[in-house]
């Protein structure tokens, strides 16, 4: 399973608890709005860890993509600087 259908997953969980915990009544169990609530929790802490991975793994894409630039934008500066012959002495050497 992707990543991707784990997040979307876990979204949806989160999503029916919610709703869950907003149906009930004053009349429902207190026994069954703590188990809501702490669900609820649980999944909310979950959707929050996910999102810091994420966002690691966003500054790493960054950073390395940062690298290559730099390292593109020297080769090409290198390319452009390369020694060029003075006069026609040193050009048939």
């Amino acid at each position: 399973m992707f990543a991707r259908d784990d997040d979307d997953q876990l979204l949806r969980r989160l999503r029916r608890a919610t709703a869950a915990a907003m149906a009930m009544t004053r009349s429902d169990d207190r026994r069954r709005l703590i188990i809501l609530e702490s669900e609820v929790g649980a999944l909310r802490a979950a959707a929050v860890a996910r999102r810091d991975r994420v966002l690691v793994e966003l500054n790493g894409a960054r950073t390395r993509s940062g690298a290559a630039t730099a390292y593109a934008r020297c080769a090409a500066l290198a390319q452009r600087h390369v020694a060029q012959p003075t006069n026609a002495n040193t050009a048939r050497t």
